[in-house]
């Protein structure tokens, strides 16, 4: 086979050479034996790659040809006068056919490199860009464009060759719309990610240019001006405050007065950027004679229902966003009508927002520490209508922290809980298992309010003593949540006047919805009816159902002097139960005094917690603002 493959004839170009690298590769198995290359075989090999290289060459060559018609036009001026000229909308056509070939060849980086070397660019500045046909001056930008694009060694040349005021004076003036688009487009390859580009940007006001780039009734203008203006705003956040100064705000609300365009959402996204970390572009949004609410609410009015609303759902987030302290949340959900599943804009859109609101107002910063069903529905509250409560959300922690990645902003994820105090908490939530409370409970009050969404952690006398001495030592405020206790004051008003003598309480379920330790529901069959699980004190019970029975450790909360040791609790299976959970609380007090209640919480089978605790949850979390160093049910 080795043979026949160093005898076969191969044609000498490009596809020769690979057509012998796929050959050889896939002659043998092992490694080929190694063989004197002939003279036949070494005469191919050279006019293959000779082939190969020709194309680069053609290139360079022909880019020489396209440069000298360009050149005509000044021999013709200096040289032929008198004689009769040549069609002048041939020889433009020639012109502009050669500036497009030289485009095309200059997407290739080291054709842009010979260009530039061979002084074309210099030809396209000096006397194409200023030229009196429209259709050279924008084909010479995009040439200039093309070439500057990821290109630092052209991009500096350009730039020392004042390139960037002739490109800014076309986009600010030129009366061709396209010349102005592509000069922009050429401008913005010298400026991104360009140092001294920004800083000539800078030197020459080109944000103003920007700015009445916005202002042109040219729409692909408008929204390549408000793009680079995004762009340069995210990528150099230091000049906010130069853009802010020149009144970048009050002009960006005023191009959303405009008839309503898809480059708005260009304009939203760099006034989102701009109040982020901007005090001043914080204030100049709020300011009442602005009128930005009432724009934004006129607006959502007007594009109800068509298309480019995409859904109502969208609208009801702004409108529900103007609901909270700060005006500026409504545009955020503006801004997110246009694009609701990109995620990099859903990050910058939260954060900006918690940080305009927490500049709007005094807001407490949650912290939620568990991202199941309870978790995850107080998450969603906090960010969806926590502005409108004074409450902004400072992390989320989970035990198996890939199940929150890709569902939250990453800003908001914490990845160690030991690393808790950096996010500067005014309230800790725990929703996840009582062996938190005993690990990070004292850590917690140490630094913020803390919310324990486990109150069966405090079975442990120990722990509850020391979590009670914390929070009088840091002045700190140990919320026991409700949840579904129904009457939780009432009891702890009958204990703080030292009138309560006893109190029970039964929660029944279906067997599906405990999470048990060891095997006491292990072999419960559907249609079996009701069986009394445990009965006894709520310090015994806890530690069999750290996860069904907080109710309860609530109740013994609020009823400190009988404690998780007097406090009777039950808790009973019922397959008939599988639309609701039970619970069931009778309190005696003195002189014959008792109360019966009962509560039906709906839930759905399987599920730990009733639907309306829930709202209970948060509803206790709006009570969390601080109640002195002592224990309090909320």
């Amino acid at each position: 086979m080795a043979e026949n493959s160093q005898n076969r004839r191969y044609p000498p170009n490009l596809q020769g050479v690979l057509r012998l690298a796929v050959e050889a590769a896939s002659a043998a198995e092992g490694p080929a034996p190694l063989e004197p290359m002939s003279e036949e075989r070494k005469t191919w090999l050279r006019e293959a790659l000779a082939e190969v290289c020709k194309g680069q060459m053609d290139e360079v060559e022909q880019m020489k040809r396209c440069l000298a018609i360009l050149l005509k036009e000044e021999v013709s001026k200096s040289e032929r006068e008198g004689e009769e000229e040549r069609d002048d909308e041939e020889d433009e056509d020639e012109r502009e056919s050669a500036l497009e070939t030289l485009s095309e060849f200059c997407e290739n980086l080291d054709n842009a490199r010979d260009l530039m070397t061979l002084g074309g660019l210099e030809l396209c500045l000096s006397q194409y860009l200023f030229h009196v046909q429209s259709g050279l001056r924008w084909r010479a930008a995009q040439v200039i464009a093309s070439c500057a694009q990821n290109m630092p060694q052209v991009q500096v040349y350009l730039l020392s060759i004042g390139a960037l005021p002739k490109l800014l004076q076309l986009t600010d003036s030129d009366p061709n719309p396209t010349v102005r688009v592509k000069a922009l487009y050429a401008a913005s390859c010298l400026v991104r990610e360009q140092e001294v580009g920004l800083q000539a940007f800078l030197s020459l006001d080109g944000f103003s240019v920007l700015m009445r780039g916005m202002q042109s009734e040219n729409e692909k203008l408008s929204t390549k001006s408000a793009f680079l203006l995004l762009n340069l705003l995210t990528s150099h956040p230091e000049q906010k405050d130069t853009v802010v100064s020149m009144g970048m705000v009050q002009q960006l609300v005023s191009v959303l007065r405009t008839p309503h365009s898809s480059f708005h959402e260009q304009v939203l996204g760099a006034l989102c950027c701009l109040v982020e970390d901007c005090p001043q572009a914080l204030k100049d949004c709020m300011t009442p004679s602005l009128g930005l609410e009432e724009l934004l609410k006129q607006r959502a009015r007007e594009l109800h229902g068509k298309e480019e609303s995409q859904s109502s759902w969208m609208f009801s987030i702004v409108l529900s966003c103007y609901d909270s302290c700060c005006p500026y949340l409504a545009f955020v959900g503006w801004c997110l009508c246009f694009k609701p599943g990109d995620s990099q804009l859903w990050r910058r859109v939260i954060l900006s927002a918690q940080d305009m609101a927490t500049s709007c107002s005094s807001l407490l910063r949650i912290g939620v520490i568990g991202y199941g069903h309870l978790g995850q529905y107080l998450v969603e509250r906090i960010l969806k209508d926590g502005a409108a409560f004074g409450l902004t959300l400072a992390f989320v922690w989970n035990r198996n922290v890939d199940k929150i990645k890709g569902l939250l902003p990453d800003e908001l994820i914490l990845g160690d809980l030991s690393c808790f105090a950096d996010r500067r908490c005014d309230v800790i939530v725990e929703v996840c298992h009582p062996q938190i409370v005993k690990e990070f409970g004292l850590h917690f009050l140490s630094q913020c309010h803390f919310m324990v969404g486990s109150p069966s952690a405090l079975s442990d006398p120990d722990l509850n003593e020391r979590l009670r001495q914390a929070a009088q030592q840091y002045g700190r405020t140990l919320y026991i949540p409700s949840g579904a206790l129904w009457g939780g004051q009432d009891i702890q008003r009958l204990n703080d006047s030292g009138t309560l003598k006893a109190l029970f309480i039964r929660m029944s379920k279906h067997p599906s919805c405990f999470r048990l330790t060891g095997d006491v529901l292990s072999d419960w069959a559907e249609g079996e009816g009701r069986r009394v699980l445990f009965r006894g004190s709520v310090a015994e019970l806890c530690p069999l159902a750290p996860n069904n029975v907080n109710t309860m450790a609530a109740a013994a909360v609020a009823a400190g002097a009988l404690g998780f040791t007097g406090v009777q609790g039950e808790i009973v299976s019922d397959t008939a139960l599988s639309d609701y959970h039970v619970v069931e609380v009778e309190v005696t007090g003195l002189n014959g005094f008792s109360a019966h209640t009962v509560r039906r919480n709906p839930a759905r089978l399987g599920a730990v917690t009733g639907s309306a605790t829930y709202n209970s949850f948060w509803n206790s979390l709006l009570a969390c603002k601080g109640h002195g160093g002592r224990v309090y049910l909320c």
